[in-house]
């Protein structure tokens, strides 16, 4: 099953879809609407400028739809598809109105159609889903920039042949003609079934490894992929597992890696920031309308969006286990988060400008969000220069958050660490352009300052003390 096969499934013979969209509070919104061709290059649809869709369309770019075909749940066969949207306006209109003459009942002349624009669902992936196959199927797709999002159960390499998975499996798509045994992806419902596996069994997809188990799993896979290291001995003791795991993390490039590895690797990195600690939002205490000052590990932080002081590659850290926010982000989010980076870097084709920002997934941090930006780098003491850059981190980050319709967002002392700007006076910037912006849009999103070190903690009570 291709992606042009299931989208042109999905056009011609299901045609009437359920989209969801956003409205203005951030809540889902759906609605019927027919599907009027597609192609390789994706779906098309119209719409009237009048609707209240069309403004959703404009502002989020983004929607999922499904459609359904069949007598009932047993023969139904279901496509699932979401992904970003853009507006062709009404050039494609004569050859969608041609392909489905209905819409000549609805839209009678030239001058009615006026109301009409052509929408292209471009970039996106999906799912074909079958239940009236035995066992099911179900396919993955993807088409434009995307990348087909599949999650997966995994047997892994503890498997010891118990066949006890087998049984548990409602469509029997578990294969043990080898061991490990495989589950068959294109049958698994997805019903979670592995979670009701006895204790003794360790076919569960990583579910029931130990986090030394994890640990030392993850510490193999990943000096497999260094050559030089191939023969270095793994510690013995926990403490240096963990300083040659984070090293490995941060030297490790921005490649793919197979969905057993992530899966391992997220549950460890979730239980380790779980076992650290998560601080909650509504736990903290305001200085001011909207305005918090929190001390901790930013990585520990559960709220909308968390701020990277990153540097022009994007990448994150390289260096092993170097106390920066940018390596302690990189290595808590996964390596998912230097792979969305490395893609963003390429699409751009050119290294970050200071003071700009850009917004990527969180992954496995407890927040939603990670916003990177780069602060000016200081020689001796900071210029007009360098201080209109770290005021247009401040505010590029402030400006993509509402954009996004961030409600809360967390800041570093962007530029006071290895980019040597004064503490005292990137205190102030940060205040004044988080009050500026405040009060130029009356922003509703709550703002937390977030420090590690006494200095700046010290300085930011002082600067709102003398508010």
């Amino acid at each position: 099953m291709t992606a042009t096969e299931a989208l042109r499934f999905l056009q011609e013979d299901i045609h009437t879809t359920v989209v969801a969209t956003l409205d203005e509070d951030g809540l889902p919104v759906t609605c019927a609407i027919d599907m009027m061709d597609a192609d390789e290059n994706g779906l098309y649809f119209l719409t009237a400028k009048g609707k209240n869709f069309y403004r959703r369309l404009k502002k989020t770019r983004y929607i999922a739809l499904t459609g359904t075909r069949g007598k009932d749940t047993m023969s139904c066969i279901a496509v699932s598809v979401r992904g970003s949207v853009r507006e062709l306006g009404e050039g494609p209109l004569p050859r969608l109105l041609k392909k489905n003459p209905y819409m000549w009942k609805i839209y009678p002349d030239a001058e009615s159609q006026k109301a009409l624009t052509v929408f292209q669902l471009y970039a996106g992936s999906g799912e074909w889903f079958d239940l009236s196959q035995k066992p099911i199927e179900r396919f993955p797709f993807s088409f434009g920039e995307d990348k087909a999002n599949r999650e997966v159960y995994l047997i892994t390499d503890a498997c010891i042949g118990c066949r006890i998975c087998e049984k548990a499996c409602p469509q029997s798509c578990v294969d043990f003609a080898s061991i490990p045994a495989v589950i068959r992806q294109e049958h698994c419902l997805h019903c979670g079934r592995y979670g009701d596996l006895p204790e003794e069994s360790d076919c569960s997809g990583g579910g029931k490894m130990t986090q030394a188990d994890r640990r030392l799993y993850l510490i193999e896979k990943m000096l497999e992929e260094q050559p030089n290291f191939l023969k270095m001995k793994i510690p013995e003791d926990e403490a240096n597992q963990k300083y040659l795991l984070r090293c490995l993390f941060n030297i490790r490039a921005p490649q793919p890696a197979k969905q057993e590895f992530l899966s391992v690797q997220d549950a460890y990195l979730q239980e380790e920031t779980k076992r650290k600690g998560i601080t909650e939002l509504d736990d903290l205490h305001p200085v001011q309308e909207g305005i918090y000052l929190w001390q901790g590990d930013i990585t520990t932080l559960r709220c909308d969006a968390i701020v990277n002081a990153a540097n022009s590659q994007m990448l994150g850290c390289f260096m092993p286990c170097h106390e920066c926010i940018d390596n302690a982000i990189h290595t808590y989010a996964g390596v998912q988060l230097r792979l969305a980076c490395a893609a963003f870097m390429r699409r751009q084709g050119h290294e970050e400008e200071t003071g700009q920002a850009k917004i990527t997934p969180a992954f496995n941090l407890p927040c939603c969000y990670v916003l990177h930006t780069v602060g000016p780098i200081v020689d001796i003491r900071p210029t007009k220069k360098d201080r209109e850059r770290l005021a247009s981190c401040y505010r590029s980050c402030l400006e993509l958050a509402e954009q996004n319709r961030i409600k809360s967002i967390a800041f570093c002392c962007i530029s006071t660490g290895e980019f040597r700007f004064p503490h005292e006076e990137a205190a102030e910037i940060a205040i004044k352009t988080v009050k500026e912006h405040q009060a130029s849009v009356r922003s509703k999103m709550e703002v937390i300052f977030n420090v590690f070190k006494e200095i700046d903690l010290n300085i930011y009570r002082k600067l709102f003390s003398a508010d």
